[in-house]
């Protein structure tokens, strides 16, 4: 193997410069889908905005009242079990 075949060796100068050149890579990055979040909101008219935000407001409720509703049917067998008294086992 020869000189030129071997990698130079990484320097703390060298990677400073590679932390330094990713860092601006991601922010970048995340500028760019900030911005594109922003355009695609910007596509969608505020009446259709509005309507949808109260419908997934509609949809939350509705879930929330049924894994309300089936808790609450979970907890009174909870306490109907506890209130029972243990069956008596006889001798056969």
């Amino acid at each position: 193997m020869t000189d030129q075949d071997q990698p130079a060796p990484e320097t703390p100068e060298t990677e400073a410069n590679i932390d330094e050149a990713l860092g601006d890579f991601l922010g970048h990055q995340r500028k760019a889908i900030s911005e594109v979040g922003k355009a695609l909101e910007s596509m969608v008219p505020d009446g259709v905005r509005t309507h949808g935000q109260s419908a997934f407001k509609e949809m939350v409720e509705g879930y929330r009242g049924l894994f309300n509703a089936a808790l609450d049917e979970v907890i009174e067998r909870i306490e109907q079990f506890k209130t029972e008294p243990p069956a008596n086992k006889q001798d056969e």
